[in-house]
């Protein structure tokens, strides 16, 4: 049976805690693989020059995000988590409505990359509060049913991303994004109570995050793993952005 912490009183049931988590983490991966369909498309209506140039509508939120979770944890670790993701989840929006009101490709990138950047705050930190309220094998089994109910969205968000371009244009993708962000942070804001216990909190020092990465570079076994696990992502992310090309 699954155990919370025992600094922390029971908050949400597993369902639906589980499924809220789903929610915050998947942001990243349906606003990747919905634009999958209309790549394409969308670059040469946005007037992009080079053929293969719908692939930096991808690789720009790959870059913000990338960029956003060296920032995001150590900022809830000093403000708490629902602070951390709100500022996220407030930059995924204005990104979402830059996209949608783009009138140029670099604008439309741009959007990107703020998506990336503010969805990498639930992102990284529903994680942390997945720490705070469970430990050991809890969480382990907790994390798997989260993964259990994350991994349909890259299997079904390109296929949604194309019905929605049946019926409406590509620009309503954007919409449609807006409104599940909006929606996931009132759900949220709503029923998430903060986790961060105050006494935890540590101050933001550049200090603290180089002792943090020379920790983990330094570290023989966590250093190899992260490199393995890079390589394998960074391959994952080259077959990704260019999938359409390859397939169409």
């Amino acid at each position: 049976m699954l155990t919370k912490a025992p600094h922390l009183k029971p908050q949400l049931s597993l369902t639906e805690f589980s499924a809220l988590m789903a929610f915050l983490i998947s942001m990243v991966a349906l606003s990747i693989d919905i634009m999958l369909p209309m790549m394409d498309v969308m670059a040469v209506e946005m007037g992009a020059k080079d053929a293969n140039a719908a692939q930096f509508i991808i690789g720009s939120m790959f870059l913000g995000m990338a960029i956003g979770q060296l920032i995001y944890g150590p900022i809830s670790d000093t403000t708490g988590r629902k602070p951390a993701i709100y500022g996220g989840l407030v930059v995924f929006i204005i990104g979402t409505i830059v996209c949608a009101l783009a009138q140029d490709f670099n604008t439309l990138l741009w959007g990107r990359f703020l998506q990336g950047f503010g969805g990498a705050a639930p992102r990284i930190v529903s994680f942390s509060i997945i720490r705070d309220l469970y430990k050991g094998r809890a969480m382990a089994q907790v994390t798997s049913i989260i993964m259990g109910f994350f991994i349909l969205v890259p299997a079904l968000a390109p296929a949604l991303g194309q019905g929605l371009s049946f019926l409406m244009p590509w620009r309503f993708i954007f919409v449609f994004l807006l409104i599940h962000a909006a929606v996931v942070c009132v759900w949220f804001g709503l029923r998430q109570p903060e986790t961060l216990k105050p006494q935890y909190k540590r101050p933001f020092k550049l200090r603290v995050l180089a002792e943090g990465a020379w920790e983990v570079i330094s570290n023989r076994v966590s250093f190899w793993y992260t490199l393995a696990a890079g390589t394998v992502f960074g391959a994952f992310i080259g077959y990704l952005i260019t999938s359409p090309q390859l397939f169409k």
